[in-house]
């Protein structure tokens, strides 16, 4: 699957729901546009610490903790659009009552792969 998809307005990522952020500046009005490039930073400071404390529950198997994070991630990509990591989040989140960590670091992989791909669409965004 090609991860950028160009269009004649802007550039577009699969793995974002670019809808979510023009509803919400028509809905700011004059001041949408700083408020979802305000957004998009603050995602992309506050997504990494996510990442990296998921990372840490993973590797010491503390399924309480990581519930949390992973709760925490996919709330905030869900409020941004960014569906790709949202959805990730929830399937994490459908496997953690399993203890299948096979599954949960299947997972976790290809969820870091879609963020870089969502670090470069909103970079190029700001």
């Amino acid at each position: 699957m090609n991860a950028l998809i160009e269009t004649k307005e802007k550039l577009i990522s699969p793995y974002i729901d670019e809808k979510v952020m023009d509803e919400f500046k028509q809905f700011m009005g004059e001041e949408g546009g700083d408020m979802v490039k305000e957004l998009k930073e603050l995602y992309l400071t506050n997504t990494p610490k996510l990442i990296s404390n998921i990372k840490k529950d993973i590797k010491a198997r503390d399924m309480d903790s990581l519930k949390t994070h992973v709760h925490g991630l996919k709330g905030s990509s869900a409020q941004l659009g960014v569906t790709g990591i949202a959805s990730l989040s929830r399937d994490i989140e459908d496997v953690i009552p399993s203890g299948r960590f096979d599954e949960i670091e299947a997972l976790f992989k290809h969820l870091l792969d879609v963020y870089k791909k969502v670090k470069i669409t909103f970079t190029n965004q700001l």
